[in-house]
Protein backbone atom coordinates (compact mmCIF):
# COMPACT_ATOMS: atom_id res chain seq x y z
CA UNK A 1 0.00 0.00 0.00
CA UNK A 2 1.29 3.53 -0.75
CA UNK A 3 1.85 5.92 1.78
CA UNK A 4 -0.47 8.99 2.50
CA UNK A 5 1.44 12.21 3.18
CA UNK A 6 -1.64 13.64 4.44
CA UNK A 7 -2.31 10.86 6.92
CA UNK A 8 1.07 11.30 7.88
CA UNK A 9 1.99 7.85 7.05
CA UNK A 10 5.11 6.04 8.27
CA UNK A 11 5.25 2.36 7.54
CA UNK A 12 7.11 0.19 9.00
CA UNK A 13 7.95 -3.27 7.62
CA UNK A 14 10.16 -6.27 8.42
CA UNK A 15 7.88 -9.07 11.14
CA UNK A 16 12.01 -9.77 12.27
CA UNK A 17 12.66 -6.20 13.47
CA UNK A 18 8.96 -5.74 14.91
CA UNK A 19 9.22 -8.49 17.03
CA UNK A 20 12.36 -7.46 18.09
CA UNK A 21 11.29 -3.85 19.19
CA UNK A 22 8.03 -5.46 20.83
CA UNK A 23 10.43 -7.83 22.58
CA UNK A 24 11.62 -4.55 24.20
CA UNK A 25 8.53 -4.03 25.57
CA UNK A 26 6.84 -5.08 28.88
CA UNK A 27 3.88 -6.35 27.13
CA UNK A 28 2.47 -9.86 28.78
CA UNK A 29 0.19 -12.15 27.88
CA UNK A 30 -2.73 -10.72 30.18
CA UNK A 31 -2.23 -7.79 28.86
CA UNK A 32 -5.03 -5.54 26.49
CA UNK A 33 -3.14 -3.41 23.99
CA UNK A 34 -4.20 -1.06 21.18
CA UNK A 35 -2.31 -0.59 17.99
CA UNK A 36 -3.33 3.27 17.19
CA UNK A 37 -2.37 4.13 13.42
CA UNK A 38 -2.49 0.25 12.70
CA UNK A 39 -2.40 0.63 9.15
CA UNK A 40 -2.12 -2.64 7.21
CA UNK A 41 -1.18 -4.49 10.84
CA UNK A 42 2.15 -5.54 10.72
CA UNK A 43 2.51 -4.67 13.94
CA UNK A 44 -1.17 -5.67 15.21
CA UNK A 45 0.35 -9.00 13.85
CA UNK A 46 3.58 -9.41 15.92
CA UNK A 47 1.28 -7.95 19.41
CA UNK A 48 -1.40 -10.53 19.07
CA UNK A 49 1.59 -13.23 19.87
CA UNK A 50 2.50 -11.65 22.87
CA UNK A 51 -0.45 -9.88 24.32
CA UNK A 52 -4.08 -11.08 25.49
CA UNK A 53 -6.03 -8.99 23.33
CA UNK A 54 -4.91 -6.39 20.33
CA UNK A 55 -7.50 -3.75 19.40
CA UNK A 56 -6.13 -2.55 15.76
CA UNK A 57 -7.12 0.74 15.27
CA UNK A 58 -7.00 2.66 11.62
CA UNK A 59 -8.76 6.20 10.76
CA UNK A 60 -7.92 5.94 6.76
CA UNK A 61 -10.55 3.88 5.42
CA UNK A 62 -8.49 1.99 2.88
CA UNK A 63 -6.03 1.11 4.97
CA UNK A 64 -8.78 0.11 7.12
CA UNK A 65 -10.39 -2.63 4.89
CA UNK A 66 -6.90 -4.11 4.52
CA UNK A 67 -6.32 -4.22 7.87
CA UNK A 68 -9.64 -6.39 8.29
CA UNK A 69 -8.48 -8.64 5.36
CA UNK A 70 -5.00 -9.40 7.24
CA UNK A 71 -6.10 -9.78 10.66
CA UNK A 72 -9.23 -12.28 9.86
CA UNK A 73 -6.33 -14.62 11.00
CA UNK A 74 -5.83 -13.37 14.14
CA UNK A 75 -8.01 -14.56 16.82
CA UNK A 76 -7.47 -11.81 19.27
CA UNK A 77 -7.27 -8.71 17.21
CA UNK A 78 -10.29 -6.68 16.78
CA UNK A 79 -10.18 -4.08 13.85
CA UNK A 80 -12.14 -0.51 14.70
CA UNK A 81 -12.46 1.99 11.84
CA UNK A 82 -12.17 5.78 13.13
CA UNK A 83 -10.58 8.82 15.05
CA UNK A 84 -8.99 6.87 18.63
CA UNK A 85 -9.62 10.26 20.10
CA UNK A 86 -13.17 9.97 19.42
CA UNK A 87 -13.39 6.58 20.61
CA UNK A 88 -14.66 4.83 23.87
CA UNK A 89 -11.66 3.36 26.16
CA UNK A 90 -12.14 0.59 28.65
CA UNK A 91 -12.32 1.51 32.46
CA UNK A 92 -9.99 -1.19 32.79
CA UNK A 93 -6.07 -1.15 31.86
CA UNK A 94 -4.71 -1.44 28.77
CA UNK A 95 -1.31 -0.68 26.85
CA UNK A 96 -0.88 1.49 23.81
Amino acid sequence: MNRLDNYSQHNLRGQDFIKELIGHTNIKTSDIVYDIGAGTGAISAALSGKAMHVYAIEFEPLAAQKLRENMRAYENVTVKEGDFLEMTLPDGEYKI
